[in-house]
């Protein structure tokens, strides 16, 4: 039995555009993460489970894919420096409209 090709939709608005994804290493955070980098986003995703994350960053290119490690469920490392937004994207690119409230007001 052939298998149908699925042809995946492009959204162009979203190329070079940064992403941020809490829990992307594995499973639907994981699916999430790639698709976002297969329309050409910048994606950083935190998540506690390291193995599947670097497997992960390494499948999909460090140039486009950022991890670091942080539980959610630790308020303080949420919010710290780099947790959330790493320095590498701009400002202004996080968030496609509108910034989400972690990314106002880091540097």
């Amino acid at each position: 039995m052939a298998q149908a090709q699925v042809e995946q939709a492009r959204y162009p608005d979203l190329e070079g555009r940064s992403v941020f994804v809490s829990g992307g290493g594995s499973g639907i955070g994981a699916a999430i993460v790639a698709a976002f980098a297969a329309q050409g986003a910048r994606v950083s995703f935190i998540d506690i489970a390291d193995d599947p994350s670097h497997v992960l960053v390494s499948r999909l290119g460090a140039e486009r894919v950022r991890y670091q490690r942080c539980d959610v469920r630790d308020i303080a490392a949420f919010r710290g420096a780099g947790c959330v937004r790493p320095a590498q994207y701009p400002r202004e690119q996080c968030g496609a409209r509108r910034p989400p409230r972690a990314c106002r007001g880091h540097a």
